[in-house]
């Protein structure tokens, strides 16, 4: 029996060592969209370059991965066809979707319009009654590796502080400027750099804080499906330098996905934030949020200058896409059990640790999500809180 395992697995090596090379690429149901601009995320790709089986079939489901995680195309499949012992043709369909999007805010609605010209560039507009924001970008300047970010505008977002024992939310005005460039250093890979300013006053004119910052990050991300992620991983360092109070923080997230049968997931997250001098009370960290610690405690342990944070989550896709107008809705059921805490000096490390646990539900709708989620900390307070951000 032992002969018929050694001649399977000598087929097996004696097939992937000979080089597949791809001849011609058909891409079928772009009306708008330039072809260069979806052959831009097929970066594996080079002329005459070979494969094996395993790595076509690898490098073929990423390109369909990553054409789905842009948002501007569904039903995307590729396929292969032999012309001769050692070359395919390769095939590719899809569906674009509608190019107009819209957002929700908790103070402003957004709307634009993504892979401008069929190019992946986009202009996007945030309105509401004292938010004004524009922002543009081109995720492939010239069909290059670089791509940028610009925005401008005021938005309206909340302030928070911890003063005798109790925090204090202070809605304010935010008048700032971004700029993010970066470059695809190799498939999923990303390093990109940034420069913000920003002057925080209260809503009554009064003025709060005046920050800029520099920014340095490096971005690795496999992750699969749009808007809800359905399998992969991602993982991010960022070092950001605040001025002029020469504040640095080193912030890290890394996710990961994981599929059972077609409608159940398990997600886990790990996030720390940690910090070189005083932050700005803008930059500092806050686990008060649906996507911190789903907590509304008045205990100390929960805004700092430093952080971490773990998340456990299991999802249930209890119900099929739902076609909407001109999006798609996906429903979901989440269970979560996280834990973590915020301090400033590193006496409190360790001191004020939250675990909380609890349940929610989540309705995906393209660039954002409708959701209200209950959380009951180890003190068995209850928190609800809605939010339409997106979860990791």
């Amino acid at each position: 029996m032992k002969w018929v395992w050694y001649f399977v697995l000598l087929f097996l090596a004696i097939e992937n060592l000979f080089g597949i090379t791809i001849g011609r690429i058909f891409i079928r149901g772009n009306s708008e969209t330039d072809p260069q601009t979806i052959l831009f995320f097929f970066q594996e790709y080079k002329e005459g370059k070979e494969f094996t089986k395993n790595e076509l079939d690898t490098v073929l489901s990423n390109w369909v991965r990553r054409l789905e995680r842009t948002g501007w195309f569904r039903n995307i499949r590729a396929t292969t066809e032999e012309t001769n012992e050692n070359q395919v043709d390769v095939s590719l369909e899809l569906t674009e979707r509608f190019f107009y999007t819209a957002q929700l805010f908790d103070h402003a609605i957004g709307f634009g319009k993504q892979n401008l010209w069929g190019k992946g560039k986009e202009i996007f507009f945030e309105v509401g009654p004292l938010q004004k924001k524009i922002t543009l970008t081109d995720h492939m300047y010239h069909f290059w590796p670089l791509f940028y970010q610009v925005s401008i505008g005021t938005t309206e977002e909340s302030l928070v502080e911890y003063s005798e024992d109790f925090y204090r939310t202070i809605p304010t005005l935010r008048q700032k400027g971004e700029a993010i460039i970066g470059w695809y250093l190799r498939p999923d890979h990303t390093l990109k750099g940034g420069f913000s300013g920003q002057i925080i006053m209260q809503t009554n004119q009064m003025p709060l804080e005046t920050v800029s910052s520099l920014s340095l990050g490096y971005l690795i991300d496999t992750r699969r499906g749009y808007p809800a992620f359905s399998s992969g991983w991602h993982w991010e360092n960022t070092i950001r330098l605040f001025v002029p109070m020469y504040a640095i923080s080193w912030e890290s997230t890394a996710s990961t996905h994981t599929p059972i049968g077609k409608t159940w997931q398990i997600g886990a997250k790990w996030h720390h934030g940690l910090s070189y001098g005083s932050l700005p009370a803008s930059g500092k960290y806050l686990l008060r949020t649906i996507n911190g610690l789903h907590t509304l405690s008045q205990e100390r342990g929960l805004l700092g200058d430093n952080c971490w944070d773990a998340h456990g989550e299991i999802r249930w896709k209890f119900w099929d896409v739902i076609p909407f107008l001109i999006f798609d809705i996906q429903l979901e059921a989440v269970g979560f059990l996280e834990a973590g805490e915020a301090w400033t000096m590193w006496e409190e490390f360790g001191k004020h640790i939250f675990v909380v646990y609890g349940a929610g539900l989540r309705i995906y709708v393209d660039r954002f999500a409708i959701r209200t989620e209950a959380g009951i900390d180890q003190r068995g307070e209850t928190s609800v809180l809605s939010s339409f951000e997106l979860p990791f």
